[in-house]
């Protein structure tokens, strides 16, 4: 408890304190002076007095009980306060998290796309690749059946054949 709350309390307690005695001692005085009670011939005057006691020692318990009563519901109230900004924060830590999660399932998604279609551009170029040497091979191939027929070729001429040719 804060310094200036105890102080509150005291202050407040002090106060019912002396509030139900003045209260006491002037209901004691006007009654008697309106019914014009004497106080040393009366019989009566000390049980009327007893009960007017009596309601000043309820009414000092009931002050009391209203005191702490009050710091009571402003303590659940602070507390209630307290409590509604937690949950206030705890649904707004809530509310970030499941964006987050939202950004988090649409990257994988995205990504999950970019993975097929760089899967898909990879198997392109192995069909690329596969075609650039199945052409080289053939090209080749071609280049050896030419230089197969021009060795042919040249192994039918005869000696003369190919001197008068260089001639």
């Amino acid at each position: 408890m804060t310094e200036e709350k105890k102080a509150s309390f005291s202050f407040g307690f002090i106060i019912l304190v002396f509030c139900t005695a003045t209260i006491i001692i002037a209901t004691i005085i006007l009654i008697s002076s309106i019914f014009h009670i004497q106080y040393r011939t009366e019989n009566d005057f000390l049980n009327w007095t007893a009960i007017v006691i009596e309601i000043g020692v309820a009414a000092f318990i009931s002050g009391i009980v209203l005191l702490y009563d009050r710091k009571h519901k402003r303590r659940a109230n602070d507390q209630q306060e307290r409590m509604s900004a937690l949950l206030n924060e705890t649904k707004n830590q809530q509310d970030k998290i499941a964006d987050l999660v939202t950004k988090i399932e649409k990257i994988e998604t995205r990504q999950l796309g970019l993975n097929e279609r760089l899967f898909e551009i990879t198997e392109e170029q192995e069909k690329i690749r596969k075609n650039r040497r199945t052409s080289a091979y053939q090209e080749m191939l071609s280049y050896l059946d030419q230089m197969k027929y021009f060795i042919e070729e040249v192994e039918s001429y005869s000696d003369s054949d190919l001197e008068n040719a260089y001639a």
